[in-house]
């Protein structure tokens, strides 16, 4: 996923290494953390605030396949 990982890299320089904490957060299972699609590929956990989620599926159904990273709000956790 080198799309996923070229976006993790470009936050951390954004925002410090918590984002490297979120990036782990959301492959252990937590949601709200990290979510990642590239491709048919999937990584992290779901988010469950708001509209994100459905959002998601509706471009995804209309779209295809693309690349998208979801990361924490900075300052939140």
């Amino acid at each position: 996923m080198p799309e996923t990982y070229l976006a993790i890299q470009e936050k951390a320089q954004a925002f410090g290494t918590d984002v490297f904490a979120w990036v782990r957060q959301g492959l252990r299972g937590y949601p709200n953390f990290f979510y990642a699609l590239e491709g048919r590929r999937i990584v992290g956990t779901p988010f469950t605030r708001g509209q994100v989620m459905p959002e998601l599926a509706r471009w995804q159904r209309e779209h295809g396949d693309f690349n998208i990273v979801f990361f924490a709000d900075e300052g939140v956790f």
